[in-house]
């Protein structure tokens, strides 16, 4: 159990992890800028998100291929916070961001979980630098469900099936 585990943790890379420590940097630092008085909310997301979009680079913590037009779980994550005292600067900037992310895109850009809980971490107090952390543990518990399931109902012959159908042998030395 645990190699698998292990093994899983050692696969999960920055291209989702990573996201939610990018998310939770650039809430962080946009706080930091407001607080200073160097911006507001409004004028650091407009400059920050024209940056990326003008770079052509993903916007972390916005967009998800399934939840459309709205992630469920991001206003339910953004209520909890509430409920308990611990929302703050970073979901307030979060909502600026997605107000001109509507903007400069013409339409609706989903907000994810991801950047909700990159908000509410950072507003509990949490440096982005240790949130990716969190993101381990929720596919922690993820991979322990995989590998019930696997013992219950194996994959193996069926994926091994399935490659043999579609991936085509080359040949030798290729």
């Amino acid at each position: 159990m645990q190699a698998a585990v292990a093994g899983g943790l050692l696969g999960a890379g920055s291209a989702f992890l990573g996201v939610m420590e990018e998310s939770a940097q650039m809430l962080q630092e946009g706080r930091d800028l407001v607080r200073r008085g160097e911006t507001t909310a409004e004028e650091f997301a407009r400059d920050r998100l024209s940056e990326l979009l003008a770079a052509g680079r993903p916007i972390p913590g916005f967009g998800h291929h399934i939840h459309r037009p709205d992630d469920p779980r991001t206003p339910k994550l953004l209520e909890i916070a509430e409920e308990h005292g611990v929302s703050g600067e970073h979901a307030e900037l979060l909502k600026a961001l997605s107000r001109v992310m509507d903007e400069l895109k013409g339409r609706h850009v989903t907000v994810n979980a991801t950047g909700a809980v990159a908000a509410v971490l950072s507003d509990i107090g949490f440096s982005y630098r240790i949130v990716r952390g969190f993101a381990l543990i929720g596919r922690c518990a993820g991979l322990v469900g995989h590998i019930a399931e696997e013992q219950e109902t194996p994959l193996g012959r069926v994926l091994w099936d399935m490659a043999d159908e579609h991936v085509p042998y080359l040949g030798e030395g290729v």
